[in-house]
Formats: structure tokens, sequence, C-alpha cells
């Protein structure tokens, strides 16, 4: 990568080292608490002019967003917003904001009941849900002194209780309900029966407790005033639809597109604040690779970049005055491994598997819409397989053309880790026996000495596993197996379709850091 002259570096192995003279203020980076943002001065990313565009909204709004977003600050943030209890400290907590100038009407109105379902475990789900749901509860009630005892093991029967005592005092409530999804999507993945259980069952006390969430919204004087929901996918939604279907899906409303994540005028205020303009073309250039590429509806002209990745980015150059020497933050990897279970069936691998395959091959997937509900149990179909890629923010939204939602992988973070969960796929269904090992040194020899090793012994691998052969029917299907498997390097970033002067290249390798020596330009003839 060729620095700016005014640039100072200097050279490293894996990353470049920056010379950073930046204001004293921490970055939230893996922080949730908006209040502990605010009161120890962190830097802020202001999303609070999103606040009266939500007022004008239908009362019980539902957002999905993927993982390590920025889900659980916004959350944090309405409480602090609308909770009664924070009337007097008000300006302190939104401080250089734009609602301290601007505030609503609906400000520190109401008694807020705020539910995380990311601190439920899936083991014995329904025992434990139960559990947690009481102790919020509880917690509910005597942070605002209210008069009235929950002596029921059955949390449905509490929080009809609770709705009961709001209504006669006419206590306005407010409830955001935090990772929704996030123990029924463990279940999913672990027990589908269970889950089947927890969330069709006529019993079921998850299903239930939405039940009883909407007969809270109901009737004369109904306690339950406005609510916000966040999760990662929509099937547990539309499962649950008979017991909650009031909700209204702002998911993909362009107004709403950057109400989470960091736009590109946001990163150069983070960008002038740490006083970083010196490095201001290499550090997007990078990050724009790297970590953007986020577009959750098709009209919106921009595209945007992870939250959580541009915090660990950013922190390092602050912190330790350098890049991370990793440039995938290892906690987004975490959720993606959910998915294995969508790309098998009886096992052996499905459609699922040829879908993720095509996408490394290409980059890009094409659907007639995004659904914006569908259940748990019809992921088999292509189009619904498609719609949670989206969701889950492993493809994005590119364009819209003739009549089909053009989606593509974001950035290079999401590659390298659909490569990871596509090279381990196909390892334990013992389709390409191919050892990491010797794959790396063989890459370094490309990277360094510019040896072309690494293609024959690849090429032998392909060759000599026969199991593979079921899924191999032309050019695209070996291009995603050798990307999946290219991704893997400490070494380039990787590229399909490649646009250069004279046509595409099939796959571009190029390298991360100036310390590489050589890339590649690798263009396939299938015989």
């Amino acid at each position: 990568m060729k620095l700016p002259p005014n640039l100072s570096a200097r050279k490293s192995t894996n990353h470049i080292q920056f010379s950073i003279f930046a204001k004293k203020i921490m970055l939230p980076y893996g922080i949730s608490d908006y209040k502990d943002v605010q009161v120890n001065g962190l830097y802020y990313i202001d999303k609070t002019h999103f606040i009266p565009l939500l007022e004008r909204q239908p009362r019980y709004l539902f957002l999905i967003r993927p993982r390590r977003f920025g889900k659980s600050l916004l959350v944090s943030m309405l409480e602090a917003y609308y909770d009664l209890r924070y009337q007097h400290e008000f300006d302190r907590l939104f401080k250089d904001t734009y609602i301290l100038e601007h505030p609503t009407k609906e400000r520190n109105s109401y008694y807020v009941l705020r539910l995380d379902f990311s601190a439920v475990d899936s083991q014995s789900a329904d025992a434990n849900f139960n559990t947690y749901a009481n102790q919020r509860l509880q917690n509910f009630i005597e942070k605002y002194g209210l008069d009235v005892t929950l002596d029921d093991a059955n949390v449905n029967n509490n929080l009809n209780k609770l709705f009961d005592y709001c209504n006669l005092r006419e206590l306005p409530l407010f409830i955001l309900i935090d990772e929704y999804d996030n123990f029924i999507n463990d279940m999913l993945v672990k027990d589908e029966q269970q889950y089947k259980k927890l969330v069709t069952g006529q019993e079921a006390v998850y299903k239930q407790f939405f039940k009883t969430l909407k007969a809270g919204t109901s009737g004369t004087d109904a306690s339950v005033k406005k609510m916000f929901i966040t999760g990662v996918s929509p099937l547990a939604m539309y499962d649950l639809t008979s017991g909650f279907n009031i909700g209204t899906n702002i998911t993909t409303d362009e107004a709403f597109n950057d109400v989470l994540g960091v736009t590109e005028a946001e990163v150069l205020e983070l960008i002038g604040h740490y006083s970083l303009q010196d490095q201001q073309e290499t550090i997007l250039e990078r990050i724009r690779h790297w970590y953007d590429g986020y577009r959750f509806n098709e009209d919106v002209p921009y595209s945007i970049f992870n939250t959580d990745m541009i915090l660990y980015y950013f922190n390092a150059l602050v912190q330790y005055k350098k890049e991370p020497r990793e440039l995938v933050d290892i906690n987004v990897r975490s959720d993606y491994s959910k998915i294995r279970f969508l790309v098998q069936s009886d096992r052996k691998l499905n459609g699922n598997f040829s879908v993720l395959n095509e996408l490394l091959s290409t980059s890009r997937v094409e659907t007639p819409s995004i659904k914006s509900s569908f259940s748990a149990f019809e992921m088999r179909d292509r189009d619904h397989f498609v719609s949670l890629l989206f969701y889950l923010g492993l493809i994005s939204i590119e364009e819209y053309e003739a009549g089909m939602v053009q989606l593509t992988i974001p950035n290079q973070t999401i590659r390298k880790i659909m490569a990871e969960f596509l090279q381990k796929t196909m390892e334990e269904n013992d389709l390409l026996d191919i050892r990491l090992p010797a794959f790396n040194r063989l890459i370094n020899e490309l990277a360094f000495h510019r040896k072309l090793s690494v293609f024959d012994y690849l090429g032998e691998r392909i060759n000599e596993s026969s199991s593979i052969r079921d899924y191999i029917s032309g050019e695209s299907f070996i291009k995603g197996f050798l990307t999946a498997y290219l991704s893997l390097n400490p070494y380039y970033e990787v590229n399909t379709e490649r646009e250069f002067t004279k046509g595409f290249v099939d796959i571009y390798l190029h390298p991360i850091t100036a310390d590489v020596p050589f890339g590649a330009a690798i263009e396939l003839k299938y015989i």
C-alpha cells in the first residue's frame, strides 16, 4: 500500500505504525452502557437525532441489525432519554448531542422496563427465560418503588399483575427488548424440536410472554404505551406471529438506514477529533475495503460501516498508535457459526451450500426481494436463505436492477469470515482435504518469493478429492473453493471479478501491506 508523502509510518510485518497525537478521550469499544459513555467522557457517535423520527412512527417498533452493530448502545440511549428517573440528569447525559437542543415532549416521561434476552442461557431455556424475566420485573418494581408483590413462579402471570397495577395508576410503560432472539437462535441451532416447543407450542413461556405483551397494549388506558425491540433476524418473530403481530418492522426503512452503523461523514468527524487528518486517505482506503459496504435499503445512495469494526480499528490507532495486527476483530466472527446447520440436510450439503459457494465465487447473489418475515422452518428455500444472510450482515444491498435485488459481500472482513465458514464446512464433510499449515507456507512463498507452488498444491488436492466431484458443475464452483482458501491467507485482500482496463480478473490478490512485494492475478479455465 502506497503511503501519502506526509504520513509518518514505519514498515512492520503485518501492520502500519502511525504517529498519532490525539485528544485523551477513550473510544467506547465493547461498551454498550450509554450512561457510562457520557458520564466518563467517552467518544459517542451521536444517534440522538433519530429520536424525533422514531416518535413519528407507530408505537411498537422492531429493528433487525447484524451482531456488533451498536444495537445495545442504542437501546441504552433510549432508556436514558425516556426513563423518568433520569429527568434531572438530562443535561449531563445528553451533553454535546443533537437532542439536548431539540428535546421532544416525551422526554423522561415513562416507566422503562428493559430486557436483554442475550442474558438467557439456551440450556433449559424455558426455565431460564422464566427466571431471568422474573428477575427483571422485580428489579423494575424496586427501582421505581412500586407497591406490588410478584408471588407467582410464572413470569406471564407476574407480567399481567404488573400491567394491572400500572393500568389502575395510569403509569405509562415503555418496554425495551434487546436481542429478543439471541437464546432462541442458539436453541434453533442446537435442538430444532426444542425451538418448536418454545416458539410455537401453545404453553411455551416465551410465546406466552409476547402474547402478554400484546395484551398489555390493548384496552382503555392500556399501560404499555411504547415498545422497541431489536434482534438479528425475523425468524422467531415470524414464528411468534400469533402471539405478537403488532410490531412495525423499520429494518429496511430508508429513513433508518444509519440509525446504527457509522457513516463516512461520522468517520471523518472521528478522524478530525483524534487529529488524524494527515493519515486520512490511508485510513479511508483501509476501512472502506475491510469494514464498509452495508446498505439496508436499495434507495439509499451510500453505504455505512460496521460500528464494532470501526471502533476496533480506531481503538488500536488511538491506544497503540498503529493499526491492529489482525484487521478482523475476533468478536465479529462469533455469531456466524450459527448458519452452519442451514447448509446441511440429512447429513448432506444442500442448496444453501451452493449459495455460499456462489457468493465467494462472484461476490454477489440476486433475489426478487428481501423477505421481511419468514419461518425458521422455511430456510431450505433459496430466497429465504439469501434474506437471512442479508439480516446477518453476510451480504448487503448493492442495487435494484431489472426487478431483482443485487446483494454483495460488503467487505474483506465478511469475505474472510465466510471463507473460514466454508472451509470448515468442507472439512467436516470430507469434501476437500487441504492442510492449512502447508497451504499458508506456500502462500508465504508466493507473497515473498513469487513462487507459484500454492496453485499446484490446490490443483492436486482438488483432483485427488473424489467427494468434491458431485459439487463441481463448472468453473464457478472451482472458483468458489479457491476463493475460500485464498481468503484465509494473512497477506492479501482477495477480490473476485476485479475490473482492470482490459476486462475482469477472476481472482485478484492485492497485498494488504507494503511489506508484501508480490500480488497475483488469477484467471481460471475449466476443462
